[in-house]
């Protein structure tokens, strides 16, 4: 994202958030839409650190909303794998991106303000990347249709595809699309290819959730209707790519992090008690042994 941009100049680019984007508004409900191009930021955090990186993250997304700059971005921690936080910073091109880019270089008060912010952050990381990745509509099913308000977590597929099994990859994946589509399967995924920043081949598959409870109902979602309509051709398709085309693979879950997400001003209208939590007020203060006799005493 374009902090590490600005701070980290030696950074590459890595792999990606793939299922949500720049906000819609369908039916006066805002809906997560996935966007064209995203950039991902990968920072890798000191074991114990959690915490402290997520105050210090709050501190980004104080400054970026101060100076009501446009890179509006989605940070996600990871529940399962490494411990990482992923950041997802979202575009309708490339040619955006860049112009973000440098409205942010121009910005002297706020590269003021965000230098002692990256020097702090930087002391609680082991390792941080980024890539650039593009969102493949024709391999995405029912991306059009996700409310925001209620979306807490996302399971992320990464896939490396082998040399020259490119179109073998996308074979299946339009083969487990229709499957979904004829079955009706009530899931929304998007996927995304990894352009720069990864090994060659890498494709993101996300699958947002609202609860975890969805995970255990999984199995049933694709029960009998998807496999027949999946059919043995479909299954057979899987396999062979599963042997001939696929290098690695690996699935995670993945948290929203509201504290450390400068989301778009429709997603925190849509769903504020998630994004943008009133503060509770302050307890009140234990009376003190005295005023706690006084009633007694009259």
């Amino acid at each position: 994202m374009q902090k590490r941009i600005l701070t980290h100049a030696a950074l590459v680019c890595l792999g990606i958030l793939g299922a949500t984007g720049v906000a819609a508004v369908q039916a006066q409900e805002a809906m997560m839409t996935p966007a064209k191009v995203v950039f991902i930021a990968r920072e890798d955090v000191k074991p114990g650190k959690g915490s402290v990186h997520e105050k210090v993250e709050a501190s980004w997304v104080h400054a970026f909303t101060q100076a009501k700059t446009g890179n509006h971005y989605i940070a996600v921690t990871s529940m399962t794998g490494p411990n990482v936080a992923l950041f997802f910073e979202i575009y309708d091109s490339l040619a955006d991106w860049e112009k973000e880019n440098q409205a942010i270089e121009r910005n002297a008060a706020l590269t003021a303000q965000i230098d002692p912010i990256a020097e702090k952050d930087g002391d609680l990381l082991k390792e941080t990347r980024g890539s650039l990745a593009i969102f493949e509509p024709d391999l995405s099913y029912n991306y059009t249709t996700l409310p925001v308000k209620g979306t807490r977590y996302f399971v992320i597929l990464m896939q490396r595809v082998k040399p020259g099994h490119g179109e073998q990859y996308e074979a299946v994946r339009k083969a487990i699309l229709a499957a979904h589509q004829k079955a009706n399967v009530q899931e929304h995924y998007a996927v995304y290819h990894v352009i720069m920043g990864a090994q060659a081949g890498t494709y993101l598959t996300f699958v947002p959730l609202k609860s975890l409870s969805e995970l255990d109902e999984y199995a049933q979602i694709h029960g009998k209707a998807y496999h027949e309509a999946l059919g043995k051709d479909g299954e057979k398709l899987i396999d062979e790519f599963d042997r001939e085309g696929l290098a690695a693979s690996e699935v995670n879950l993945y948290a929203i992090s509201p504290k450390m997400s400068y989301a778009p001003q429709e997603w925190i209208a849509a769903d504020s008690e998630f994004w943008a939590p009133k503060p509770k007020p302050a307890a009140k203060p234990a009376a003190t042994k005295k005023e706690a006799a006084k009633p007694a005493a009259q």
